[in-house]
Formats: C-alpha cells, structure tokens, sequence
C-alpha cells in the first residue's frame, strides 16, 4: 500500500508545491485555474505523450493506476514546483475531488466566495454528488 500526497507554503511571495503521486495542487487567479503540481499516473503518461487528451483523461479505465507514491519503495522521488504568488488562492486536493470535479467547475465554485471554509464545503459536496467513490480531501489557502 502507499499513499499521494501535496503540500504547499507561501513565503515572500513565492508558492512551494511538493507531490508524490495523483493529489493535486492549483494555482486559482481571477480569470483562470493552473494545475501546479504533475500526477504521477499511467493516464498522465498517455497526455504527455498525445495518446490522449485531458479530457479523455478524466473518464479513461486505468486513470487511478499510479506510478509513483509514499509507502512503496524506499527513496521515493517528490517533485517540487516554485511559482510567483500574487495572492492566488491555492487549492491542494485529493483525486477524489479532481477525479470527478473538472477544472473548469472548481474554478468556477471558488470564485462564488471568498469564505475559504464555505468553498471548500461546496467542492466535497459536489465531488461527493457526482459519485463520491473515494475519499475526498480539500484545502484552500491565500497568503
């Protein structure tokens, strides 16, 4: 068994992502939604290649198969992402959120409020009304 995951910190104006595996980080400004961080899937592989595109992505059999995660050999290779921030709101999430929940309707469901609390609240609940067949995790932040 092994695990995903994503952390972030803001500092000076800077975003630091870390992951392992398929838990997301994004970057939501006001006009647009960035995926930070890089799954690390068979499916990502087929998009970095053209087999696929993203969107075939979100609904292809095999899109759970990771191809790296914490927990499953020793010296497990994190990739780490540094950005400009510029008072982005950055969201760090499960598949379970990003499995079911498009970009587009995450961008659009952060922008509704600024209560980080609320968003978050609304996120799991429509990943939860789409299916909500794994666990889903949500965090928000603005430095």
């Amino acid at each position: 068994m092994g695990t995903t995951a994503v952390s972030a910190i803001i500092e000076d104006g800077v975003l630091v992502v870390a992951n392992v595996g398929d838990s997301r980080a994004y970057m939501i400004g006001k006009r647009d939604i960035t995926q930070v961080s890089k799954d690390h899937s068979y499916v990502q592989q087929l998009v970095d290649s053209k087999t696929i595109t993203k969107e075939q992505a979100m609904n292809h059999p095999k899109r759970n198969y990771i191809t790296r995660a914490m927990g499953t050999e020793e010296g497990i290779i994190t990739d780490v992402f540094v950005k400009e921030y510029n008072g982005e709101t950055i969201l760090l999430c499960s598949d379970g959120l990003c499995g079911l929940v498009t970009d587009k309707e995450i961008f659009d469901i952060v922008k509704k409020t600024d209560d980080l609390e609320k968003t978050a609240q609304i996120l799991i609940k429509t990943a939860n009304e789409k299916g909500g067949t794994d666990n889903i995790t949500v965090a928000l932040m603005k430095g």
